[in-house]
């Protein structure tokens, strides 16, 4: 039977996993806090105790949200689209402070052909409109939790 478990981090896929902390036995999560925003780490577990040590997992990786929740003043809560109709050939989206990254936007015409495709990794995002046309466009925006829709105008 486990005394704990040993978590183990890296910034990279084959890079040097560091100890981040142990946590008791029959500890089921663990949450890794102030990272660097907009960046993706990767974890390594393993369990011990006085016998020694057990294999390592199998690498896990997640990708760090916009902000933390308790800043709602510089990251909004909600998601936006802004301007719309999209002007000078370009729109912003804003991601919401909880969303997990990365979120893959999609813009698709109003006769569901898919137009345009962009990985976001972070949380405020300006979109170039160059080279579409005049239009109703549907704006799909999904990560590994939810996906959402947006219309958007280009005059």
């Amino acid at each position: 039977m486990e005394t704990g478990f040993e978590i183990r981090r890296a910034t990279s896929l084959n890079g040097t996993y560091a100890l981040v902390t142990k946590v008791a036995a029959n500890i089921k999560t663990y949450r890794n806090t102030n990272l660097q925003k907009n960046k993706r780490y990767y974890y390594l577990v393993r369990s011990y105790n006085a016998a020694g040590n057990s294999a390592w997992s199998n690498k896990a990786n997640a990708f760090t949200t916009c902000e933390a929740l308790a800043k709602p003043a510089t990251v909004p809560q909600h998601l936006m689209l802004f301007p719309n109709p999209a002007e000078n050939g370009r729109f912003t989206i804003v991601l919401p402070a909880d969303i997990s990254l990365p979120v893959t936007m999609e813009i698709i015409t109003a006769h569901g052909q898919k137009v345009f495709n962009k990985q976001l990794n972070t949380c405020t995002n300006n979109i170039q409109t160059k080279g579409l046309a005049r239009g109703w466009y549907i704006i799909r925006l999904v990560n590994q939790e939810d996906i959402q829709t947006l219309k958007l105008s280009i005059e």
